[in-house]
């Protein structure tokens, strides 16, 4: 059965936390055996002039003094900084168009899990052109006093051809926002390509069982949003694994050891908490304090009783 093929590309980079979650990536949902399994009636993207290789996904970053592409990974010629992100993302689908057979891709970032076969069963029925797809969201341009709506950088889909429309239109890329809403303000308002609103689950800490909505194809966990240190994004990772997992082959003993981790991992969070949170709060009394000293009342009640 022919079905629509997905490039899965995740902006990716070598310095932390990327270069700690990735591995673990490649090891859970990416890994080659769990995506054989998962992926039941659905073909992967190719390599163009190649038979057999798949090539589900590809990480792409910077950094490289070549462009070249080795163990899914794609090295582009661009410094590793906020900057060139926009560029990073644009030589990225003009490398997939010129040597990946696909359909669609899908851009996410190291803080997402994927459950690949929601994922490709959820785009079946989708239009095969001039489709653009991610949550809904907006940016405030305070300049020209307007929202930009945009679909998240953290999971958006693009249909083939708008691919190769966004790349046509490069020169119209507008360099002053992050590649999300710059990308949203492209196809939107320059090229009218409306955004489809799909949803996702966010993490604002562990994640147990209950916590979990088990229909969702894509879940992020960015925990330094929420007041966590980052190297715990792979404890969140492992958890959602293990979970999703666990449903397509419940077993006694395996929910055994999702419970005896589940225990473990919420002591790790709750002392993680604890600690990152102490440098904030010294932070806020210093800062507090030197917010008061500007006082005459607060400079003489300190003197009277200190």
């Amino acid at each position: 059965m022919k079905s629509k093929k997905i490039l899965i590309l995740i902006m990716n980079s070598d310095l932390y936390p990327s270069n700690t979650i990735v591995p673990f990536i490649k090891n859970t949902f990416l890994r080659k055996d769990h995506l054989s399994l998962n992926i039941g009636q659905y073909e992967f993207p190719r390599m163009k002039n190649s038979e057999f290789r798949d090539t589900p996904f590809i990480f792409f970053q910077g950094g490289s003094e070549k462009v070249y592409f080795k163990n899914n990974t794609l090295y582009l010629m661009h410094k590793k900084d906020l900057i060139t992100q926009p560029d990073r993302v644009l030589d990225c689908f003009e490398w997939a168009l010129e040597n990946i057979e696909f359909d669609y891709i899908y851009r996410t970032t190291t803080t997402a899990y994927l459950n690949i076969e929601k994922l490709y069963k959820f785009i079946q029925d989708k239009s095969e052109t001039s489709f653009y797809a991610g949550p809904e969201m907006y940016h405030l341009d305070k300049e020209n006093n307007r929202r930009i709506k945009f679909g998240s950088g953290a999971g958006f889909f693009l249909s083939k051809d708008v691919v190769l429309k966004v790349i046509k239109n490069r020169n119209k890329w507008d360099y002053r926002y992050l590649d999300d809403v710059s990308l949203g303000k492209l196809l939107i308002q320059d090229l009218q390509i409306d955004l489809e609103s799909i949803e996702r689950q966010d993490f604002k800490k562990y994640p147990l069982f209950r916590d979990i909505d088990f229909n969702q194809f894509h879940y992020r966990f960015r925990l330094d949003l929420w007041g966590y240190p980052r190297i715990l994004e792979p404890l969140v990772l492992i958890s959602l694994h293990l979970k999703i997992n666990f449903l397509k082959n419940p077993k006694k003993l395996k929910q055994l050891k999702i419970y005896f981790y589940d225990v473990i991992c919420l002591f790790i969070f709750l002392l993680a908490k604890f600690t990152y949170l102490i440098p904030k709060y010294k932070e806020l009394i210093k800062k507090s304090k030197l917010f008061l000293k500007k006082f005459v009342f607060f400079r003489r009640i300190k003197k009277i009783f200190f």
